[in-house]
């Protein structure tokens, strides 16, 4: 997809399921688009503004500090509807020019809420696909999902959808989401990646200040784009789910796992890098707006888990030394 600026904002085309437009990046590059066609359904603006004419229904206003320097405002509208607008005034953007990590958690949630009302949700799992088939591998982070994604479409011919978060809709189909790959030593020495002089020396100090205690919650993990890694030509759009892998690093043990047990892992793990039932603004917003159905929209997403784990096969693959490529391989489940 092509990425793309007009008139100060930034577009987003999320597999023509949503669609964005926001004055700072909030979505995933690979949405990227020149321009999208009719009412977004997601308007995001972060920095100064004024509420005159905002008010009614199906809407939040939140003010923090209401003058000074360290001013900060919040204003949803339309979220309930399907359209949301989302302004946001913040001492950390207007000071330094940064999205705060809260207000990035906030995003994220509405984005999630507004992909569940159009029947998909995001899942914290990575996809390769081969014929059209796609393998979701499921863990939480630091378990070896990138790894092994890598080593999939590297060794045997699989593409990538995404290594850490997907897209699931109905159907069993799984779309794409691959955003920039978070790298360690590992990766490197296991896939064969080529790394120049100042990548390595970037990659090795950021490894070794996130050993130091506090330190670690200042530095941010070193990160690829994924065409740099395995390159544009093996990334895929979309695939139809076929098999759900949950990887788990222990004694080595390969079993099927029934629909329950899944499906309580896939609630644990699959919801993760989303905190959206918890953020204690969209509860207020639900509150306010008992219209939006959060209760409902939660319910979609069971739904749809619940979907994926009783119509596919779904196996726990346990290892250690993050070899579950090569014991998936040798178990003849690929």
């Amino acid at each position: 997809m092509r990425e793309g600026r007009r008139g100060g904002w930034l577009y987003y085309d999320v597999h023509g399921v949503l669609r964005a437009r926001s004055n700072v990046p909030i979505l995933n590059d690979f949405f990227r688009v020149v321009e999208i066609q009719g009412r977004p359904d997601l308007t995001v603006f972060i920095g100064d503004f004024k509420p005159r004419g905002l008010v009614g229904r199906d809407m939040l206003r939140l003010v923090y500090r209401a003058k000074g320097v360290l001013r900060s405002e919040i204003l949803i509208r339309g979220l309930a509807s399907g359209r949301a607008v989302v302004l946001i005034s913040n001492p950390a953007f207007r000071l330094l020019g940064k999205v705060s990590r809260r207000v990035g958690k906030l995003i994220k949630a509405i984005y999630y809420l507004l992909m569940l009302k159009k029947g998909h949700v995001p899942m914290h799992s990575a996809c390769v696909e081969k014929d059209g088939r796609g393998i979701l591998l499921t863990a939480p982070p630091e378990t070896g999902k990138t790894l092994t994604a890598i080593r999939l479409v590297l060794e045997h011919g699989f593409r990538l959808l995404g290594d850490d978060m997907v897209i699931l809709g109905p159907n069993l189909r799984v779309l794409a989401d691959p955003g920039a790959m978070t790298l360690h030593p590992i990766h490197i020495k296991a896939c064969g990646i080529r790394l120049g002089t100042r990548k390595k020396v970037e990659m090795a100090i950021r490894h070794a200040l996130r050993r130091i205690p506090y330190v670690v919650m200042a530095v941010k993990e070193f990160k690829m784009k994924v065409d740099d890694v395995i390159g544009r030509d093996k990334i895929a759009k979309e695939a139809r789910a076929s098999q759900v892998f949950f990887l788990e690093e222990g004694r080595q043990q390969v079993r099927t796992l029934g629909p329950d047990e899944a499906y309580e892992r896939l609630m644990a793990a699959g919801r993760m890098h989303y905190l959206v039932y918890e953020n204690e603004v969209i509860q207020e917003y639900a509150y306010r707006n008992p219209e939006l159905g959060l209760e409902g929209l939660f319910s979609r997403l069971r739904s749809l888990f619940r979907e994926l784990v009783e119509s596919l096969d779904c196996w726990l693959i346990r290892c250690r030394g993050k070899r579950f490529a090569d014991l998936m391989a040798r178990e003849g489940l690929l």
